[in-house]
C-alpha cells in the first residue's frame, strides 16, 4: 500500500485506508477465494480480515516512541495527555467536552510546533463510560479536521489504556461512526475495525 494524503505527500500509513483497500480487492477485485490478507506499508506488514456485516479487521502492528516528545505544555488544559507513533506520529488529548473543543483553532499551531520535525496529528477525546469513547482528529496533509483516523483511533485508545487501565475492547465514536479496538497487552495485540462501504467507483478512460 502507498498512501498519500490530501496534500499529494506521502505518509507511512492509513488505517482507514487500509481497511478500504481490504474491501476493494475483496469486494471489487475478487482477488483471492480468503477472507485474510497481508500487504506491505513503507515501514512495516499488516494483516486484515474481512468479517461480517462489512466490518473489516486490521491488526496495527506499528508502535514507536512512546511518551518520547513531551507535550503537556501544548494544552496544559488537558486532563490527560499521551503521544506516541502508532504508524504515524500522534498527540492525544482529553477533554470535558469534545464536541465544544476548539480543534480547528488549537490544533494548527499544535501541528506545525517545531519538536515535530514531520508535523503530527492531533487528536482529542471524551469518556463517555467504562471502555466507551468520542474522539475527533485534525490530520497533517489535510491540515483539517476529518472524519475518522485509524492511527489515530489506536493512540486514542492506547491514551485511555495509560489512563484507566488495561481495558481490553473499547467503543471509539468519530464523525464518520461508530469504531472498535481490542488491545491486548499480553499478546501484543491492536486490533482496529469498523464497518466499510463502497461510495462510488470509477474507471480510467483510454487516451484519445
Amino acid at each position: 500500500m502507498i498512501y498519500l494524503n490530501a496534500d499529494g505527500n506521502e505518509v507511512s500509513m492509513c488505517g482507514n485506508g487500509a481497511r478500504a483497500i481490504t474491501h476493494f480487492v475483496h469486494n471489487v477485485i475478487q482477488m483471492q477465494q480468503t477472507d485474510e490478507y497481508i500487504f506491505e506499508t513503507k515501514n512495516g506488514i499488516y494483516h486484515s480480515r474481512v468479517g461480517t456485516s462489512g466490518k473489516i479487521f486490521l491488526d496495527m502492528t506499528e508502535l514507536y516512541d512512546e511518551g518520547a516528545v513531551e507535550i503537556k505544555d501544548l494544552f496544559p488544559e488537558a486532563k490527560s495527555y499521551y503521544y506516541a507513533n502508532t504508524g504515524v506520529p500522534h498527540c492525544v488529548f482529553e477533554v470535558e467536552n469534545v464536541d465544544q473543543f476548539d480543534l480547528m483553532g488549537s490544533a494548527p499551531k499544535m501541528r506545525y510546533d517545531t519538536r515535530f520535525k514531520e508535523g503530527v496529528n492531533i487528536n482529542v477525546f471524551q469518556v463517555l463510560g467504562p471502555s466507551e469513547l468520542k474522539m475527533r482528529t485534525y490530520e497533517r496533509g489535510v491540515e483539517a479536521e476529518t472524519l475518522a483516523c485509524g492511527t489515530g483511533t489506536i493512540a486514542v485508545a492506547l491514551a485511555y489504556q495509560k489512563q484507566y487501565g488495561n481495558q481490553k475492547q473499547l467503543l471509539i465514536h468519530s464523525m464518520g461512526g461508530e469504531l472498535y479496538v481490542i488491545l491486548d497487552n499480553e499478546k501484543n495485540k491492536r486490533e482496529y475495525s469498523g464497518e466499510v462501504k463502497l461510495v462510488f467507483q470509477g474507471k480510467f478512460l483510454d487516451p484519445i
